[in-house]
This record gives structure tokens, sequence and C-alpha cells, in this order.
């Protein structure tokens, strides 16, 4: 089998431009034709600053550049064709497991409770689907012989899968559509067309579907070119690498990371550590950049940077589900579907929907409010009702002519679907969100077409189509990024902080999954937490080797932005033995002491009893559950407190 050309990055100054200056090396002629070379990047950020690095090299050369093909691994290895969309892909699924009869796939899905219904059927097919896409990076389907001899423990649910993947893609065929990792598989052998070169730039996490299809390629003649970044690799740091660039796992899990002491910072939440980063960086005169290794970090952190005046901008786009467009479309669904009062109350807590409805029954944002809490509160009501008010049932007379006007406006409107109460809702205006909401509910597949219920389906798939789905919006001079982990590497600025160090996010990693543990996926070829342990490792110590002290900083919070207590990342703790004692008594003492919080904090406080007598034995269950969260475990466990339910107006007789 041949061998890749690896070269080494170890200069200091920019990845992207070692990148550019690789790729521009030996070129002759002007423009620099690079269009029948393709380079698979591990970012869109990655393309667009080698793009701007191969601009700026050319033009001190005196000319210009024809750019090469740029695409992610796995985009790569996608043909042109009618492929399955996600929302496909998870209605053919939830529609063979609706027809596949329960004995079929008694082990597969013991519990039938996720199986009745659209939403829990569409839910389902989703963890289908992401099955088969984990697969898919180790070149591999549900129908491979070998998976259930590997999954022994799990032979029967592996023998109950393969029909129904040959059913759905079936049913895929059925609609003229094709599986994306079938037809990434098939183009392993695909020939080159018009690539006359690959390079892979600086990926060490591989796929082994995309590296088969380099190996195919070299097969056939085309020169294939490795780039492995590692600065200061002269002094011998690390651990090696395989011939396609991936970090040997069992070499740097075990290598130390070169972080000081005073690089990592603890803080006490999300909001106090967004404090702590924009502070590091203030100083840096506008040569910075922000990368943020807990995704869930980036409302903290936009906030904050609001508060200081400055603009945030998220690179990889914001969930779709957080605009008020989206938020109104799938509440529309909830109450078209359940009608009830609360989802009511939540839709006009949103502005425009809200002026929408007041605009309508003439009625100010305060009274509709008042309104609906009449409907529920003095009527005692769950859900809204086509029949009358009852000419005693709400005692103000104003509120009782509001509370009709609103009912008789919201039955009145229900038969417009989402996309129709967007559309009118938002009329010309074209807010946040808007139009890929509206393009999102355009979008249905055909598939839902053939469910028992179409409408029901496709409401159902909108729902989880707006919840995964991003919004992108141009950035502007002086943005601040939050960039997540990945775009790390491809930092250009001098200072650099890297916030959310904690444990599950940085390294990343897939524990007690349903299917694949995570020895088995070792065996399979899938990607392992010990791979991206080694993945992470590596990146962090380039990051720590490409810069001065004190110029990067490491940041996490001790909880997260639910309140859960979160847990320093190892990869901190990669240091001399002698360090170690002190590094692990930092990283999990108190957090520095900062500014009294508000007032209104200390305004109420639960006196909660103490024990008599100190609690000296519990049960191994008790413990996790003391582990997960300490003050809930004190509650139940110790107080005996018991659960309560929310949406409960009134005591029953047993209460």
């Amino acid at each position: 089998m041949n061998n890749p050309r690896v070269i080494f990055l170890d200069q200091p100054g920019s990845l992207a431009e070692q990148v550019a200056a690789v790729l521009l090396d030996g070129m002759e002629g002007c423009p620099h034709d690079l269009t029948a070379t393709q380079v698979w990047v591990p970012t869109a950020g990655a393309s667009r600053r080698i793009r701007h690095k191969l601009a700026e090299l050319s033009a001190k050369r005196g000319g210009g550049v024809l750019s090469p093909k740029f695409s992610s691994p796995m985009k790569a290895l996608l043909p042109q064709g009618p492929l399955a969309s996600r929302s496909d892909r998870e209605a053919a699924w939830g529609l063979v497991l609706q027809k596949a009869s329960r004995a079929s796939m008694e082990h597969l899905f013991p519990k039938g409770e996720v199986l009745e219904g659209e939403q829990a059927l569409l839910g389902t097919a989703g963890m289908m689907c992401d099955l088969c896409d984990l697969l898919a990076e180790g070149g591999i389907t549900p129908l491979l012989p070998r998976i259930p001899e590997v999954c022994s423990e799990d032979e029967d649910r592996w023998k109950e899968i393969a029909p129904l993947y040959r059913r759905y893609l079936d049913e895929l065929k059925r609609h003229t559509l094709w599986d994306p990792n079938e037809a990434r598989i098939k183009a392993w052998e695909a020939p080159p067309g018009d690539t006359k070169a690959l390079v892979i730039a600086c990926i060490p996490d591989l796929p082994e579907a995309a590296r088969r299809r380099a190996a195919a390629l070299m097969d056939q003649g085309i020169p294939v070119t490795v780039l492995v970044w590692k600065p200061d690799a002269e002094s011998g740091w690390g651990g090696g690498f395989d011939g396609w660039g991936r970090p040997i796992a069992q070499e740097w899990i075990a290598s130390p990371i070169p972080l000081q002491a005073d690089q990592i910072v603890m803080a006490r939440d999300p909001a106090e550590e967004a404090s702590i980063g924009l502070d590091f960086l203030v100083t840096s005169g506008g040569d910075h950049a922000l990368v943020l290794g807990d995704e869930k970090l980036s409302p903290a952190f936009q906030a904050e940077v609001l508060r200081r005046g400055g603009s945030p901008y998220l690179p990889e786009g914001e969930p779709l589900a957080r605009t008020e467009a989206a938020i109104v479309a799938s509440e529309w669904i909830s109450l078209r579907r359940d009608r009830f009062l609360r989802t009511l109350r939540r839709l006009l807590e949103t502005p425009r929907f809200a002026a929408w409805v007041g605009t309508i029954c003439s009625i100010s944002h305060e009274r509709l409010l008042a309104a609906c809490d009449a409907l529920a509160l003095e009527l005692l009501a769950e859900t809204l009702s086509e029949g009358p008010i009852p000419p005693r049932g709400i005692r103000t007379e104003e509120v009782h002519g509001d509370a009709a006007n609103l009912q008789r406006t919201i039955l009145r409107e229900l038969s417009k679907g989402p996309a129709e109460l967007v559309a009118e809702v938002w009329k010309a205006d074209s807010a946040d969100g808007v139009e890929e909401v509206l393009d999102v509910c355009a979008e249905a597949s055909p598939v839902l077409g053939s469910w028992p219920d179409p409408e029901k389906a496709r409401e159902a798939s909108l729902v989880r189509a707006l919840a995964r789905s991003k919004s992108f919006s141009a950035s502007r001079d002086g943005d601040l990024e939050l960039s997540g982990w990945l775009e790390a590497p491809w930092s250009e600025a001098r200072r650099l902080v890297l916030a959310g160090c904690v444990e599950g996010c940085l390294p990343a990693s897939t524990d007690g999954h349903p299917f694949l543990p995570d020895q088995k996926r070792r065996e399979l070829g899938v990607p392992d937490n010990a791979a991206r342990r080694a993945r992470d490792a590596y990146l962090l110590g380039c990051l720590a080797r490409a810069r001065q002290p004190s110029e990067f900083l490491c940041s996490f919070a001790k909880f997260g932005p639910d309140g859960s207590p979160s847990v320093p990342s190892t990869l901190l703790m990669r240091c001399t033995e002698e360090e170690l004692p002190g590094r692990v008594i930092a990283l999990f003492g108190k957090s520095a002491e900062v500014a009294a919080p508000p007032r209104r904090e200390h305004d109420w406080v639960w006196k909660l009893p103490m024990l008599r007598e100190p609690l000296e034995r519990i049960s191994v269950t008790d413990f996790a559950a003391y582990l997960k969260c300490p003050f809930r475990f004190y509650l139940m466990k110790v107080l005996k407190y018991g659960s309560h339910d929310p949406e409960q107006r009134e005591m029953d007789a047993m209460q």
C-alpha cells in the first residue's frame, strides 16, 4: 500500500499561513492555479483563513491565485445526486419503526413508549440516524456481519437492527432518495474526476471512511499530502502520529501538557468566567481571540460582551430555536395540538406575537396577559375551551370581555399553520431568524406524506428541524468571535483565551452509548474516547507551545450554566509528578474572591432543618445521587421531601 507524504508544520506564527505556503510551493505561472487540488480541512474557519493567506502570499509574489476546492472530509465523500436530508432520514426511519411489529423489536426497544406518537417515533428515528452516522465515520453500516460478533452482549439487538436498516433504505429508494452514508461508502472507489492532488490539512481526527477514500485516490495515482501541526517540534515534546497525521492515543494520553499554574483560572460560574476571560483580553490591544470549549457557555459570554459595549459573533451560527420566530412556530404547533393555556401564555410573552394578537383584539399587552391568566386561574381551566365563558366565571367585567375576545381570536387563527402564522406575524419584516424559519417550514420531507397522519408528522418533524438548525449572520468589523474548540489552532491572534475546560467537553467523551460502548467502538474502527482524548491533548499542547505563557489562558467554572457542578478537565492536570499535588489542590479548591452578589440574592433564605445526628452510612445508589447533586440528595434522602407537580392547580383528597 502507498503511503501519503507527511509534512510537519513546526514554524512559529500562523498555521493557515504555513498551510498556504505548502500549497503554493513549486507553483509557477500567474495566477497560481490550484483548482485541481482538493484540500480537506477540519473546520469552515480553517478554509476561510487558508484562502486569505493564499491571496496574501500570492500578492507578495506579484500574482494571484485560483483557489483549491476546500471541504470537510466526510462532506468530500458525498457524490452529486438526490441525497436524503436529516428530516428525510428521520421520516423514513420513523415510518419503518411504525410499520414493524413490536415482536420483531423486543430486544431493540423493550420500552414501547419510545414508539408511540409522532414525536416519540421521530425522536427514536433520530437516535437511529445518529447511530448510522457514528458507524459511517468508521466506514461501516449496520449491515456489517462483524458487528453482532464484536457486540456479542447485544447480538440480539444488532440482529434486529439489520432488517430494519434494509427497510429504511428501501423506503428512501421508494422516494428516489439516497442515504448519504451509503453514498459515502460507495464513493470510495469512484474515479478522481478533475482532482489532481489531495492535501489533508491538519486534521488530527481524520475519519476512517475518509482515510479509505484518500488511500483509494493514491491507488489511482493521485498524490496525497498530509500536513501535521506541531510547533516547537525540535524540543521533542508530546507523542507521535500515524501515517495519516492522527495522534497515537497511548503516547499523547500519557504526555504532559506544558501549561503553567498561572495559566489556569477557576471561576465560580459562567458569568464570572466570562468576566475573567474578557479582562484578560482587554490589554491585548485588539489582537485577541476567545474560544469556547463548552458551547453551552455562549449565552453567558455573549451577555458579558454586550454588557461591555461590544458585539459578540458566533461563526458556527446561533441556535435557530432561540430566535423569536422559531419559538413562536414551535409553541404554535404545541397550541394547535394540545390547546394548553400555559402554551398560549408563553406565546403572549413573545413581543411580536403579542403585538399581532393585540392589534387584532385592540387590547394592550398587559391586558392580554391578564386575560390569559384569568382563563387559567379564575376558571381553573387547563385548555382553551371552545364554549362561552360563564357569565360569572371571571369576576372583573373588563377582564371577562378581554378573555372572551382573546379566546375568539385564538380559536379563529388556529386554522393557520406555523409557516402561515410566522409570515402573518412578521409580514415583510426581515427580523433575525424569520427567513430561516420559513425555509425550514418549506423543507418538509416527502416521506412524511406516507405516515398515517401526515399533518401531525410534519409538525413534529418541523419542531425537531427547528431545534437542530442554525441561524447565520455576517460578521462586522470589531465583532468578538466566540469560536468553537476545533477553530482554536487556526486563530492568528496574539492573545488567546480557552474557556470551558471541563470534563466531558474538553476532552469530548461519549459514555454509556445505548448501542456502541466505548470498547466496541474501538474494535469497529469508530472514533472512541481514547482517540478524542488524544486529539484534544495534542491540540491543547500545540496551543500552549504556540504562544508565550502570558498570552494563553485556560479557564473553567465550578458550576455550569444550569447550576450543576462541573469537573475541571483532566487535561489541565497533565503536568509533572512534582506539580500534580499542587495542581489538584488549586483546581478543586475555592474560586477567587469576587464582588458581593446583588442584594436581592440575600433578601430571602430557605432555612432547612439540620440533622440531629450525622449521616454515617449511605447505599451505593444514594452515593451516586449525592455526587449528582448534594442539595437534591439532602432534600429527598435526608429530609424525605417528595416530588411536586408544578402544573397542579389545587390539592387533591390524598394531599
